[in-house]
């Protein structure tokens, strides 16, 4: 008969700390000391103490649908010079964020409140008092206004996430598009509409801000299909339409995947039709542009993935960089419009 397995009163009894203590401790719960929670779980460790899945599950949906004052918001943490509330003025991309994050927090019994820390005069530090006034422990970091930059703000105290790779210090938890299997699906789907000499066209930028996945997927198809020929990437400053074009009638591409939505306009105005002469996929599919083919993104899907994330953290008691982050990926999907040939019907 195997021994009866060590339970919460066990472990009470051997560290001298009361139940309550030993729960809580289990539980990361930043009541208790660090020294105190790590001295539990050892003792715990001694025992072989294991938590039941079932029993969090079912406190954690207990926790959930009796909002506790520190848990109730998230705050979303803007470092562009424009607040999200200007819709005329913000980004399409970040108004998909953020309401995939506010749906997601709404289901789940949060409330969302935007934290404007690119206002003017705004500083890191005052931002961080502020936070803590209004007890927000929950933070989605929406992409930074730059391409590659820093967050300067402590983040000891809350369960964070940022979105994509424009951030790079500090190492932290993020969540993005997959893109690199955006990119391969749609290179595939070119080949698939008959497709053979396909470019890339991108502001060095984008390149540098997605950490030159785009890139590398791109040279890994053309490694796939050993092409013999291949088309050279343009990848530049900025693309205009005099280099784009420079660029088209040098290299001859039959297709171009881009993440910029004007290269069918610069193509029209240099006089190629779409997709008679060429064709173009999106790597960024914009609802403004229903006339293009191209993945969208979704990311509505990744605001939700964000708030699921913060949400698991808070539920464990979890707060601060963790030391080893993850990356939540999701998938795209390919829009089929007009800038591409229709699929031949057998």
């Amino acid at each position: 008969m195997s021994a009866p397995k060590p339970t919460i009163r066990d472990i009470a009894s051997a560290s001298g700390f009361s139940r309550s203590a030993v729960s809580l401790a289990l539980r990361n719960d930043p009541s208790i000391p660090e020294n105190t929670r790590n001295q539990i779980k050892q003792v715990a460790e001694e025992l072989g103490y294991q938590q039941n899945p079932y029993v969090n599950s079912f406190m954690a949906q207990l926790r959930r649908n009796r909002p506790v004052k520190d848990h109730a918001t998230i705050g979303l943490v803007n470092t562009h010079p424009y607040s999200y509330l200007s819709s005329n003025e913000l980004s399409w991309v970040l108004r998909r964020l953020i309401k995939g994050a506010e749906k997601r927090a709404a289901e789940l019994g949060y409330k969302t409140e935007e934290c404007w820390l690119g206002q003017p005069h705004m500083t890191a530090a005052r931002m961080y008092s502020i936070l803590k006034a209004r007890s927000i422990r929950g933070l989605f970091i929406l992409p930074l206004h730059s391409s590659r930059g820093r967050f300067s703000m402590p983040l000891d105290r809350f369960a964070s996430v940022t979105v994509g790779y424009a951030l790079i210090h500090p190492p932290m938890y993020r969540v993005c598009n997959h893109h690199f299997t955006s990119f391969t699906e749609a290179f595939e789907e070119l080949r698939r509409l008959g497709y053979r000499r396909i470019g890339i066209a991108m502001h060095k930028a984008q390149d540098t801000r997605t950490s030159h996945i785009l890139i590398s997927s791109y040279l890994g198809m053309q490694h796939v299909y050993q092409t013999r020929s291949p088309v050279a990437p343009h990848v530049v400053n900025k693309v205009t339409t005099e280099n784009l074009i420079d660029w088209v009638e040098k290299e001859k591409p039959d297709a171009i995947i881009s993440s910029l939505n004007t290269i069918p306009e610069m193509l029209q105005a240099a006089g190629y039709r779409l997709p008679e002469d060429i064709g173009f996929a999106s790597l960024n599919w914009d609802p403004k542009y229903p006339q293009h083919s191209g993945i969208d993104l979704c990311y509505e899907l990744i605001g939700s993935s964000a708030i699921d994330m913060i949400s698991a953290q808070l539920m464990r008691n979890e707060y601060g960089l963790p030391e080893n982050p993850r990356t939540n990926m999701t998938m795209g999907k390919w829009v089929a419009g007009q800038t591409t040939r229709p699929r031949s019907r057998k």
